[in-house]
């Protein structure tokens, strides 16, 4: 399965960022989420500046709305079971797609769950000595149609996955007090 658009973030926070096509280098997502104490909001609107989606990140359930429906975040992109860090992503096409992430280079593969291929991955790339590293997403062809449902996708793993990694490495300085995003 070859991989055939590769979009990439312009800023390390997947969550105040612009997503672009590298070959055309047209903006494809703007994405902000602006400071707020207590239930963040990250907004996605497309080339055109329309809504297609915010995540609200809260303490409790984080929830999503996606094209005007709004669900929470274990509803849309489920965890393949309690314990997992894999979510699943289904799509339009009636088919669904597992975010399994390697916890050793902080990147994903989104495999096609019917034959296990690759649909999507995520991939590192600096842009200079002192820059810092930028998320790319190479996505394969059958999945261009919902590049929103991946963008978002990835963005909520994500997340996920840097809140947990600051839980880790700072430890709570009172009961309730965790690293947030």
């Amino acid at each position: 399965m070859s991989l055939t658009l590769n979009v990439s973030f312009t800023s390390d926070d997947p969550l105040n960022s612009t997503v672009v096509d590298d070959s055309t280098g047209q903006t494809l997502y703007y994405i902000s989420t602006p400071f707020r104490f207590g239930t963040q909001v990250t907004t996605v609107r497309d080339a055109g500046k329309n809504v297609v989606a915010t995540y609200e990140h809260r303490w409790g359930k984080d929830r999503v709305t996606f094209h005007g429906e709004t669900t929470y975040v274990s509803q849309w992109l489920p965890k393949k079971s309690w314990l997992s860090n894999n979510r699943v992503l289904y799509v339009q096409n009636g088919r669904s797609y597992v975010w399994k992430p390697n916890l050793l280079s902080s990147s994903y593969k989104l495999l096609d769950t019917q034959n296990d291929t690759v649909a999507a991955q995520t991939h590192h790339r600096s842009f200079g000595l002192f820059s810092k590293r930028r998320v790319g997403i190479n996505v394969h062809e059958e999945l261009v149609p919902y590049l929103d449902a991946v963008i978002l996708a990835f963005m909520i793993c994500e997340c996920e996955r840097r809140v947990s990694a600051t839980a880790s490495r700072d430890p709570p300085t009172s009961p309730g007090a965790g690293g947030g995003y």
